[in-house]
């Protein structure tokens, strides 16, 4: 599993952020402008939009996009430009681009961060465990080698009295 799929699994959207960020040009007032910005100014989520486009085969995903850069009125393009770009862009969600990778969760078998909590808990209990059966082992130990505690010493004579020093 490489980098990018270690972290789209414990920080899920994260996957789609080299797409999110891409540079898609200059806007009118000469500002850079991204796939976040541009779906921002256009009210759209874009993580939930880079989902979208990640889940649609390449083609749909490119016209799909295509038409959403065409409605950013701060980016004045021609419609084959706006497909062009997408083009560009498109291949970068995890879903189309090469050696691409798509987790979005984490699966079963994938561990994620209530993976490693449950995890870290188990070890923990199973440590306790151990911890406290050695105890009592070493205790065991200790006092076959050493034997039974002697009787407390006999009393021989009763303890002098004031009675019976008085005559």
């Amino acid at each position: 599993m490489d980098s990018q799929a270690r972290r789209a699994a414990y920080f899920p959207g994260t996957e789609f952020n080299e797409f999110l960020f891409a540079p898609v040009g200059v806007d009118r007032h000469g500002g850079q402008l991204s796939v976040i910005s541009a779906l921002s100014r256009l009210d759209i989520d874009a993580r939930a939009e880079a989902a979208s486009l990640a889940r649609l085969p390449g083609a749909a995903a490119t016209a799909k996009l295509g038409a959403l850069l065409n409605e950013v009125a701060e980016f004045p393009q021609t419609p084959n430009e706006s497909q062009r770009i997408a083009v560009r862009l498109v291949a970068l969600l995890p879903h189309h681009g090469v050696g691409a990778v798509r987790p979005s969760a984490p699966r079963a078998n994938q561990p994620g961060v209530a993976g490693v909590g449950f995890a870290t808990l188990l070890l923990f209990i199973i440590l306790a465990m151990m911890v406290g059966a050695l105890v009592l082992l070493v205790g065991m130990q200790i006092s076959a080698v050493v034997g039974p505690a002697p009787p407390p010493p006999a009393a021989t004579a009763p303890a002098p009295s004031i009675n019976n020093v008085l005559p």
